[in-house]
């Protein structure tokens, strides 16, 4: 059961990602993809560099674990997500329809459910696995 909490934390997300994809669309209305995902990087390290290093100076205690393994999930997740994010915004750029683009785009649990099942034993049920082809079928009826 997914507590409430959780529930308000996932429609937050959701909401700001449906808005982020809009804002997408319009930067790319005015840019170029490989420009729009230059620039969202410089800003997102404007952002959090400075972040990083009040950090450093006036450490917080953080709840983190800095073994190997973590490390090196954390590095090829930020890697695969920021591709994605290039990949993304080059599709958003090619002319096609934001309503088109973002749907399809958001079929990625598909993956994330298939490789969980796999290389880290969660149970794949067949409840999710109706209910997440249902969702990737329904996006993709959507986004026709």
């Amino acid at each position: 059961m997914i507590s409430f909490d959780t529930w308000i934390y996932l429609v937050l997300a959701v909401a700001l990602w449906g808005i982020g994809g809009f804002f997408d669309k319009l930067s790319l209305m005015h840019s170029e993809a490989t420009a729009a995902f230059v620039v969202r990087e410089c800003l997102m390290a404007a952002i959090f560099v400075p972040m990083l290093i009040a950090h450093c100076i006036n450490p917080v205690k953080v709840p983190f674990t800095s073994s190997r393994a973590a490390l090196l999930y954390i590095s090829l997740s930020v890697f695969v997500t920021t591709v994605g994010m290039f990949f993304y915004l080059k599709a958003m750029g090619g002319g096609a329809q934001a309503s088109k683009i973002v749907p399809l785009s958001s079929t990625y649990p598909l993956i994330t459910v298939l490789l969980a099942a796999l290389f880290i034993g969660e149970k794949l049920t067949m409840d999710k696995l109706a209910g997440t082809l249902l969702i990737a079928g329904g996006v993709w009826f959507i986004s026709r």
